[in-house]
């Protein structure tokens, strides 16, 4: 979960911790004036996060062990690539839905720096495989019909859709680094202790109008 900033710059004496006229807590306050509408579908957001986890992780599991089972039977490329865009939406059931699942039900982030960039790493690194294995799997279709007799045999296309996904992979792998980069943990700009993942710069507005 993220703070959603908007066009809000806070007036310093809301964040005063020692003369709060709303009785508020700074960081009710804080989420009143970002997303006032986050505690009213909080329940109802983490319910579909967790409904879509479940379901997600469980039918992708199934039909993983079932593709595995079928590939080693008899090998194809596009099994093959069925596999991996199979592991591919698991992951993404786990660290996107299961993972926001968690964190909108916590609502602060506890799991440290080390946990806060590896996360936000592994989904958009489960995004970014996602993405690429199915372009791949629509070039080597395109491949197949545009080429039935030179470029479709059953050893080609196996060996063309292995080298292929390592280039996928590796390429959402690269392209998610920044991910690791930019999000670390950080106390909020709020009298509480509270530490959420963000991005750099995530509360400059915050800080500025607090001084």
């Amino acid at each position: 979960m993220e703070i959603n900033h908007g066009e809000y710059s806070p007036d310093p004496s809301e964040f005063n911790c020692s003369d709060n006229p709303t009785g508020q807590t700074s960081v009710a306050v804080l989420f009143n004036q970002t997303d006032p509408e986050y505690f009213t579908y909080q329940h109802s957001y983490v319910a579909i996060l967790l409904v879509g986890a479940f379901f997600g992780i469980s039918l992708n599991s199934i039909l993983l062990i079932h593709l595995t089972y079928e590939l080693f039977k008899e090998p194809r490329a596009l099994g093959f690539m069925m596999v991996q865009l199979s592991f591919a939406h698991l992951m993404v059931s786990v660290f996107c839905l299961l993972g926001d699942g968690i964190w909108n039900a916590t609502v602060q982030w506890y799991g440290g720096d080390a946990l806060c960039r590896s996360m936000k790493y592994l989904q958009m690194f489960s995004l970014y495989s996602t993405t690429l294995l199915l372009t791949g799997m629509s070039i080597e279709a395109c491949i197949t019909v545009s080429f039935p007799l030179t470029k479709s045999s059953r050893p080609s296309t196996l060996h063309r859709a292995r080298i292929s996904s390592a280039v996928y992979w590796s390429l959402a792998a690269l392209s998610s680094i920044p991910q690791a980069v930019i999000f670390h943990v950080k106390k909020a700009p709020v009298c509480e202790e509270f530490y959420q993942c963000v991005t750099h710069g995530s509360y400059i507005r915050f800080e500025f109008a607090t001084r």
